[in-house]
């Protein structure tokens, strides 16, 4: 009897939270082809677009709600982000923020679900429906979803410099010509820190002279530095965000403790996401000298290893009420987006349960 709950949720929550996905995934990819097909390139298709994708953002969450609450403690930095940027609704524990509307992202990459994280982040400031974010060129041929995040026009690389500068150049000039805001999401780490990468990361650390990191990976210079020489004109913060999860020790990784199977299948969760952040400015980055903007990135990296030591050693990013501040909120959209996701399938649920009592009762009447 013991294992029944167990053995339950390890079929209904997967169960679950595949029919919220697909029923909803569909209904976004369907409406996007249909604006591509009856509209014509312009401001209310890109309007529509970008609905799509904070709609996508808000069924991420509101899955990963359900399936893994977690609170989120946002620890900022005060000589960078001014405070007040990140508030919390006493009521109904949301988080609001006030981020510059046209930014990059960068952090540290630890599970899989970090980027969500992110887009949340930048869902706060009300920039959900106008993230971007770099991915492997692999994830473009996803069934389903590559249709989706071609639509949201997310950057696919190929890791050969040679092409991937030149799709660099062109989608950042897109966006840096349009009068819309943006949030650019990447990790210069170009994968998750795990026992593997974080030995190739030393390998590639004693190639190049660099002292390899504790917590981190060592980060490659080359896309962010286009990124922001691309972006640079209309370009107003680059944010270091540091992720660190609640229940992880400083000899482990986070991946072996909450990846996808973890989390959907075993029920095991940080229940406290941690997120720090500061930001640059951009005149203060030195981008132009390519030697110098590795030594600066290099010294980013360092300061989030040592910030990542002081997460493990003491539990929090928060450390100085007099140079930081802090807020914790729940992992969660707005009540009405939550109910739109939910909507569908509770609906497709009623009908599902209308149908069988249906044919139950006809068939109990026939015998």
């Amino acid at each position: 009897m013991p294992k029944m709950p167990r053995l339950l949720r390890k079929v209904a929550v997967p169960l679950v939270s595949l029919t919220v996905f697909l029923e909803d995934i569909l209904i976004i990819l369907g409406g996007q082809w249909v604006w591509l097909h009856v509209l014509s390139p312009g401001q209310r298709l890109q309007k529509l677009l970008d609905g799509s994708k904070r709609a996508f953002i808000a069924l991420l969450a509101t899955i990963l709600e359900l399936v893994a609450p977690s609170q989120v403690r946002i620890t900022a930095d005060s000589a960078s982000v001014p405070p007040g940027t990140f508030k919390v609704d006493p009521r109904t524990h949301s988080v609001s923020s006030l981020l510059l509307p046209r930014s990059i992202a960068i952090s540290n990459h630890q599970i899989y679900t970090d980027w969500v994280f992110l887009w949340w982040l930048a869902y706060t400031g009300d920039l959900g429906g106008r993230v971007y974010i770099m991915l492997k060129k692999s994830l473009e041929k996803v069934p389903l979803l590559g249709f989706g995040m071609q639509n949201y026009r997310f950057i696919f690389m190929s890791r050969k410099w040679q092409h991937d500068q030149e799709t660099l150049v062109h989608r950042l000039g897109e966006l840096d010509a349009s009068p819309l805001p943006y949030n650019l999401i990447l990790f210069p780490e170009g994968t998750n820190f795990t026992a593997n990468t974080r030995g190739k990361s030393q390998v590639f650390g004693a190639k190049v002279g660099k002292a390899p990191l504790d917590h981190a990976l060592l980060p490659h210079t080359t896309g962010l530095r286009q990124c922001i020489l691309s972006l640079r004109p209309s370009l107003d913060v680059l944010y270091d965000v540091t992720m660190g999860y609640s229940g992880v020790a400083a000899n482990e990784y986070a991946e072996s403790a909450y990846g996808l199977k973890d989390i959907f299948l075993e029920g095991k969760y940080p229940r406290l996401v941690d997120i720090h952040v500061r930001a640059f400015k951009v005149q203060d980055i030195p981008v132009d000298d390519e030697q110098q903007f590795d030594l600066w990135l290099d010294r980013v990296w360092r300061e989030k290893d040592a910030l990542l030591a002081g997460y493990y050693r003491e539990g929090s990013f928060f450390t100085d009420a007099t140079s930081q501040h802090s807020v914790v909120g729940a992992f969660s959209v707005s009540r009405w987006e939550r109910g739109l996701v939910l909507l569908v399938p509770a609906i497709t649920g009623l009908l599902g349960l209308w149908f069988l009592f249906t044919i139950l009762r006809w068939f109990l009447a026939f015998f």
